[in-house]
């Protein structure tokens, strides 16, 4: 293969379009060049209403399956893209099962074994133990009888969360005593059935991190890390304020999982630095574009284009890690929640809004941040960290 390190234009077709993630990854695609589709399943999607955008389709989601496909077949054959880039997990690992599909459109993803692998947090915090990675105590109740026993092997406080990646959020529990009604607003929350058993897992308290990498044929091409500053839930959640770090353990381990699946694509390992004892453990593997790659993005980190440029068959050379400090947040997503459900944090959070950090915010493109906005409020009048 030869040496790539831009590409020709080329049209892509984002799925997704709905997820925060997905606008930054369009606007740096648009603003490379390339035509820019954006499928979701709302009207009303940040990264469809972008001007960024070349055309907008809605459809199903992926975790509807066959329909989801069959509108990638309609609208395939209407626009004809280059390349198909799933941002959801859901998306990933359907399209990873048929990368076949569509015989002249590129699809960058490792093979569908490889991505359940990644996808299931079991497997995952298997291979985790073995490569010597501390990983926190888990259990998987056989069923709701079994609950107590599960939670008495894991200790408490504890997190409720699904085996699958992308399935659901997180729930907590502090004391035994709560734990069946804890599993029950669990399921209820995320619309799950009573035969859905969750995986309980101790609760690690300390600051989050991710490792952010690009591999090719498994070779890491590019790394890079941030902290995560601030969380919705502020219990744990998705990343609301984060900074770039500098941190070769946290490399290290991050590499050391993703060599060990012989990764192609681009994946985040996310761990927790434990208070009680200084170790990382590991929490999951994000096989996929991840929530807070606007940072990447602003750090000069183009994932999104790393995948573009696989598509277009050369191979990538190494590619820097950013080394400067940069801190980023999303004020009108859900730092807005962080800091109503933490007044007391009122002077960190508005300070980074108004000149401490990047935020993701464009003035000359409003449409996305009204929709952000928007979703922000229906998430805080459903109570719901979703």
């Amino acid at each position: 293969m030869d040496t790539v390190v831009g590409c020709a234009p080329m049209r892509i077709l984002v799925t997704d379009g709905h997820y925060k993630h997905a606008l930054g990854a369009v606007r740096l695609l648009a603003a490379a060049g390339h035509e820019v589709i954006v499928t979701a399943p709302r009207r009303l999607a940040m990264a469809g209403v972008s001007r960024s955008t070349w055309r907008r389709v809605r459809g199903p989601a992926a975790g509807e399956g066959d329909p989801f496909l069959e509108h990638l077949d309609a609208v395939v054959r209407r626009h004809r893209p280059a390349m198909i880039m799933p941002v959801g997990a859901a998306a990933c690992g359907l399209l990873s099962r048929h990368r076949e599909r569509w015989n002249d459109v590129a699809i960058v993803l490792p093979d569908a074994a490889t991505m359940d692998r990644a996808l299931d947090k079991r497997t995952m915090l298997a291979l985790a133990a073995e490569l010597g990675i501390p990983v926190p105590r888990t259990a998987e109740p056989r069923d709701d009888d079994d609950l107590a026993r599960a939670g008495d092997e894991v200790g408490y406080p504890l997190v409720i969360k699904a085996p699958i990646e992308g399935r659901t959020g997180v729930g907590y529990v502090d004391r035994p005593a709560e734990l069946h009604a804890g599993v029950r607003a669990y399921r209820e929350r995320f619309g799950l059935d009573g035969s859905s058993m969750p995986l309980l897992q101790q609760r690690i308290v300390g600051p989050g991190f991710g490792v952010f990498a690009t591999y090719q044929e498994g070779r890491c091409r590019r790394v890079m890390a941030h902290r995560r500053v601030r969380e919705f839930p502020i219990t744990g959640g998705e990343s609301t304020c984060c900074e770039v770090v500098r941190d070769e353990a946290l490399f290290a381990t991050g590499r050391a999982i993703l060599d060990a699946l012989g990764w192609h694509g681009v994946a985040m390992v996310e761990l927790k630095r434990h208070d009680a004892d200084g170790r990382d453990y590991l929490m999951e593997v994000n096989p996929k574009l991840w929530g807070s790659l606007d940072l990447a993005i602003a750090a000069g980190a183009d994932f999104p284009l790393d995948l573009v440029r696989i598509a277009a068959g050369g191979e990538l050379p190494d590619l820097p890690s950013p080394a400067d400090p940069l801190r980023l947040c999303w004020p009108l997503g859900n730092d807005l929640r962080h800091l109503v459900a933490r007044p007391g944090a009122w002077r960190e959070v508005l300070g980074d809004w108004f000149g401490g950090a990047r935020t993701n915010l464009r003035p000359g493109d409003p449409l996305p941040h009204l929709v952000e906005l928007a979703t922000t409020v229906a998430r805080a009048a459903r109570g719901s960290g979703r």
